[in-house]
């Protein structure tokens, strides 16, 4: 879903007629009120008005229109070339506008949004934690789904929930008999013997590939974790080198074991709802994270995330001056759920999570944009 503020739309092109039906198309679109639209017809206009402005955020130009370098490098967030023909590393004019729109913006966002690439080292395990400052606002659906996308596309996935009463049995199970709570001793009172005993009491789901902490659900032991304990269970996952992603569902309190979590996160998802109290109970939360966890640079590794998202956001919210990098939407359908399984059918829901997985992996570069 595309974000509500006005993008800086910039067209230039030679030909007057083309300018003039993109000019009508805006007037009788609802893309009027998303992009702020400038259109030049020759080079000189085209650079004055770049030149004018700290950055502008799309830019189209055709073929024979020339940008110097230094136009491109200081003042232009994403640049496009547009074509008359069909061709790689160029956009094709005529096409659907709306169809073009999209590309364009998503490529835009994909370059320029701090969540893009945040996950697409291939150095080591990655950790993702997602979280949020209240109940409900679909932490554990969000791990869930993201975890299974990640096997669906062959990547080997560990789940861990920090919650102090979870649900990972509803989503995941196994054959395998296997407690793994023994770990959690290990983490506690043995952390060097950790990292070998690690895959013995690791569990996989036969349906999604996802493998596992299989605990108790009432969480006592998992309460029991502090910052350190918690780093060195992050840590051993790593170091087993058998997985590609760690995904931990976290708990919606600043306990020390999440203080520790989120430590060890190469990236975080911060959950919002569009109410009041979201993000009220999050600015509160990243206050407390700040006090508690001083130094730590973590909220430099915060993407937060608009969760049952309704298609119009309240202006009162941006006050408080958060950077959403997704909306995932609000599914009618999990207003009563009666099988966990049930969440895996909304494909809409399913499509905006591999998005979301695909942009979280993408390297970024000057001009392009390369999926890992």
């Amino acid at each position: 879903m595309e974000v509500k503020r006005s993008l800086t739309l910039a067209i230039a092109d030679t030909d007057q007629e083309y300018l003039q039906s993109l000019a009508q198309f805006f007037r009788s679109s609802e893309d009027d009120q998303r992009y702020d639209v400038k259109m030049f017809s020759t080079t000189e206009s085209l650079d004055e008005f770049l030149r004018s402005r700290t950055k502008t955020d799309l830019v189209l130009s055709s073929q024979e229109m020339t940008l110097d370098e230094e136009l491109l490098e200081k003042h232009i967030r994403y640049h496009a070339v547009l074509s008359d023909q069909p061709e790689e590393g160029a956009v094709f004019k005529y096409q659907p506008l709306p169809q073009m729109l999209r590309k364009l913006t998503n490529h835009y966002y994909a370059l320029n949004r701090p969540i893009a690439g945040s996950m697409a080292s291939n150095e080591t395990t990655q950790v993702l934690t997602v979280t949020s400052a209240s109940g409900g606002a679909g932490k554990t659906t969000l791990s869930v789904l993201l975890a299974a996308t990640m096997a669906s596309q062959q990547y080997n996935v560990l789940y861990i929930s920090l919650e102090e009463y979870h649900s990972t049995h509803l989503f995941f199970r196994s054959s395998k008999d296997m407690d793994s709570s023994p770990l959690l001793y290990y983490a506690k009172a043995k952390p060097d013997l950790l990292e070998e005993q690690y895959m013995e009491y690791i569990v996989q789901d036969e349906a999604t590939n996802v493998h596992f902490l299989n605990l108790p659900a009432e969480g006592s032991d998992i309460q029991e974790l502090s910052d350190q304990d918690a780093q060195a269970l992050i840590s051993a996952a790593d170091k087993t080198e058998a997985f590609d992603f760690v995904v931990i569902d976290g708990d919606s309190s600043l306990q020390p074991r999440m203080i520790g979590a989120l430590k060890k996160s190469h990236y975080v998802l911060q959950l919002l709802t569009d109410d009041l109290r979201s993000y009220e109970k999050t600015r509160i939360y990243l206050e407390s994270l700040e006090k508690y966890a001083s130094g730590a640079h973590i909220e430099q590794r915060i993407g937060f995330i608009l969760n049952k998202f309704l298609g119009d956001e309240e202006e009162i919210f941006s006050s408080y001056g958060f950077d959403i990098q997704s909306r995932l939407p609000y599914v009618p359908d999990w207003k009563t759920v009666t099988d966990a399984h049930q969440l895996y059918h909304s494909a809409l829901y399913m499509e905006q999570v591999r998005e979301l997985f695909s942009l979280m992996t993408t390297k970024r570069s000057k001009d392009t944009v390369e999926t890992v």
